[in-house]
Order: structure tokens, then sequence, then C-alpha cells
């Protein structure tokens, strides 16, 4: 999935190609991360798409129908207002639990395990935004529960002020078992203004 999600938008097109950059490099930062989390194994990106929030922005931006996802939340503090999320598929943080829990641990551990693993690739995401704006970002712990696409949208929607527009990347470990991930990144409109003004576009 690459490019926009939605054709019209208050955004220019350069203003959000420079949003879908920022994904792009906090997600080259996660997959690196990713990937001593799975042992070394190769990560691949995505290219990012971005969405302004609507209906069913995040079930295009996901692709995952109906289907309930792993979803680590973020508030982001200093620097950037807005979200991080990171979803991942059932399948995915199965096997991810495989390789940060030893065997038979308990419905808590494999939950405080996930929000490890989300913590670690979010800080690894915010260094490259850091990186690329000068500004570094700080994130709350993340909160972990499983959503829908449409649980994501319904929350955005019950809570406008929250953010404009979304960019997102998925990234998957190749070999035998994928394991696949996204990464959705949500300023509030108010930051999103300061983020092209640091990215020296007007907003």
């Amino acid at each position: 999935m690459s490019g926009s999600a939605d054709e019209s938008s208050r955004w220019s097109s350069l203003q959000l190609d420079a949003l879908r950059e920022v994904g792009n490099v906090g997600c080259g930062c996660a997959a690196g991360a990713l990937a001593r989390l799975l042992s070394g194994r190769r990560i691949e990106s995505e290219l990012p798409a971005s969405a302004e929030l609507g209906p069913d922005a995040f079930g295009r931006l996901l692709g995952t129908g109906a289907e309930a996802l792993w979803v680590a939340e973020l508030d982001l503090r200093e620097g950037l207002s807005g979200r991080l999320f990171c979803a991942v598929p059932p399948r995915a943080a199965d096997e991810l639990l495989e390789r940060l829990l030893p065997e038979g641990g308990a419905a808590g551990t494999a939950l405080s395990a996930l929000s490890e693993a989300a913590n670690i690739l979010a800080s690894a995401y915010l260094d490259g935004v850091a990186a690329l704006t000068g500004r570094p970002v700080v994130p709350s712990p993340p909160r972990v529960e499983r959503r829908r696409a449409a649980d994501l949208d319904r929350a955005f929607m019950e809570s406008p002020s929250s953010g404009s527009v979304a960019v997102a990347t998925w990234f998957h470990a190749t070999g035998d078992h994928p394991f696949r991930a996204c990464l959705v990144f949500v300023p509030t409109s108010a930051s999103l203004g300061d983020l092209f003004s640091w990215l020296r576009l007007s907003a």
C-alpha cells in the first residue's frame, strides 16, 4: 500500500508526501529494532499510506477488515502531540511471544511482553522522527488491547480534535513464518502544523 488513501485533503500533496516520508524514516528505525527482536530476521517495509481521519480511515489504512488486532496505543508528549499505534495481527503476535516468552507464559506476562515490544518499536520510530525534525518526542507507556480498525475509527470520530490525518506503514519479516505489523502515526492538527513548519513546509 502506498500513497494517499484519501483523494480529498486539506493538506497539499507536498505536505502529505513529507508526512509519508516522516513515516518512512520512522519505520526504517523501527524495522531495525524489530529485526533485533526477531533474532536478526530480515525486515522489509511497505511504502507509507496517509488518510485524513474520518469514517473507515483506519479500515483503509490497515486493510484488516473485521479482524481483531493486538493494538498498542501511545500518547505523544513533548515535541509533538498526538498518538502512535502499533497494530499486530494475532498470528504475528503469537510468533513474537514465542521469541520473547518462555513456553507456557501467563496471559498477564504475554500482555506485558507485547507492551514492551510495542514500546521498543515506538521509541525507535520516534527516534527517527526526532532525527528528521530535530525535535525529540516522548511517548507514554503503551496501552495494549484487542481492537478492530472500526474501533479506532469510532474513537477518533468521537474525538475529532485528537487528530486530522494518519500515516501508516506496514512492515514484515521474510521467512517461512511471515511476521507483519503496522505503525500508525496520528499527530494532532496543531502538531501537524508544527511538523510542516520544522520541515520548512507551510501549513
